[in-house]
């Protein structure tokens, strides 16, 4: 394996842990051959920085902090590059050319700096894989094994359009799950907010009332006023709002320390249908990219170390680097995955069955990872199925307990007549 490669297949699967604690960096400096470059890179201090720069054959002159975007938005900025150019370079254009034409169309000024460095770069004859690791951190290791099989083999036009229709299949099926998960998630804060405000707009009017009468409330409606009280309080927002960041600091917390991690992802597989979602997407995204690399002739080994970096759970990624280990002592993939848990292993043996004739590629792969996201759609929808209603039983009978206890003190009035 190149040895940048491996480099980025080992650093790939601990970025995972501490990506989200990383700031940006500009810096100036020298390559191998003497000529100036600029760009941005992502590391957790400077001197981190300037070692990865170091590392990939850059002279640091000057490197600074950098105000910048967002990670998810390099990332969306990131995935419409490799569309631009998939297309571009499928028109007969070189990539230089394509470079240019993009950053022409590039407002954002750490995004055109960026690409105008890859322009010059890859003009003064720098491959692109490398050059894009430098300048666009966010890039997966698999996405630079594949541009770089496209330049050796002088085939970038398709690879890059084989990485953006694989890029764009991901992003679909995101949004199939986010389009899931988005109703249950509306029918929840609709349900709360009609109850917040019955308890905040409606009951202090009963309470109003019953003090008119001057009678004694049953423990019940008491409770019940006092909860109304503790709603309009305004230590109960200031509350929610340190659970909601707690929360928050906790989720980055576990994406940065190991020892959290480990444990937080461990409960995620073991929660009900959703560990199952969990393992099949991965497996499904693993197998995907196995296929793509494999059609771009890299060995299988190292195909799929390259796609165990792009694997967001540590306990799965242990599974396939386990599997990584047993293809690199010759076995084949139908052999490798018994190393997977029970309940998945026989399911994905069956699927993989034709490869051991057919071999691997992405064709023969496309039946296993089809059928693993179409299982975890229909465990989402069996999710949504439950969520919905189980929400419309929960919300009424809080709704009719309210009613009940607002009622008790008029059903005690009319007795007492």
């Amino acid at each position: 394996m190149n040895k940048k490669f491996e480099y980025c297949s080992a650093a790939g699967y601990n970025s995972a842990l501490n990506k989200y604690f990383m700031a940006y960096f500009r810096w100036n400096g020298l390559t191998s051959k003497g000529s100036e470059t600029q760009g941005l890179v992502l590391a957790a201090s400077i001197e981190a920085a300037q070692l990865s720069l170091m590392y990939h054959g850059i002279a640091v002159l000057k490197i600074s902090s950098a105000s910048s975007q967002s990670r998810h938005a390099r990332k969306r900025f990131l995935h419409e590059l490799m569309v631009k150019l998939a297309v571009l370079t499928s028109h007969g254009l070189a990539l230089h050319q394509a470079l240019g034409i993009v950053n022409s169309q590039t407002s954002n000024p750490h995004n055109k700096a960026n690409i105008e460095t890859l322009h010059r770069e890859v003009c003064s004859g720098n491959s692109l894989a490398e050059s894009i690791g430098i300048h666009f951190p966010e890039t997966s290791p698999y996405a630079q094994a594949l541009i770089k099989s496209g330049e050796e083999s002088g085939r970038i036009g398709p690879m890059l359009q084989t990485l953006a229709t694989h890029l764009e299949q991901q992003a679909a099926l995101r949004k199939k799950i986010i389009a899931a998960a988005t109703a249950p998630l509306m029918t929840l804060l609709f349900t709360a907010g009609i109850i917040m405000v019955l308890l905040i707009a409606v009951v202090p009017q009963f309470e109003r009332l019953f003090t008119i009468l001057e009678k004694p409330m049953p423990p019940a409606t008491a409770s019940l006023i006092a909860v109304a009280h503790a709603l309009q309080s305004p230590l109960f927002f200031l509350l929610i709002a340190c659970l909601i960041g707690s929360c928050v600091a906790l989720y980055h917390l576990a994406s940065r320390l190991f020892w959290l991690r480990k444990p937080y992802d461990d409960g995620l597989l073991h929660l009900p249908l959703i560990g199952n979602i969990i393992v099949r997407l991965e497996l499904s995204h693993f197998l995907s990219m196995i296929g793509v690399l494999c059609d771009a002739a890299l060995p299988l080994h190292r195909a799929a170390a390259l796609a165990t970096t792009s694997t967001n759970n540590v306990i799965i990624a242990g599974w396939l680097k386990e599997i990584t280990n047993e293809l690199k002592n010759g076995k084949t993939l139908v052999q490798a995955v018994t190393m997977l848990p029970h309940y998945i292993r026989q399911e994905l043996h069956d699927l993989l069955a034709p490869t051991v004739t057919l071999g691997i590629k992405q064709k023969t792969l496309a039946l296993a990872t089809q059928r693993l996201e179409q299982d975890a759609l229909k465990s989402l929808a069996r999710i949504i199925a439950i969520i919905g209603p189980a929400l419309l039983i929960v919300v009424g009978g809080v709704i009719f307990s309210i009613l009940i206890f607002l009622s008790l003190p008029l059903f005690n009035l009319a007795n007492s007549i």
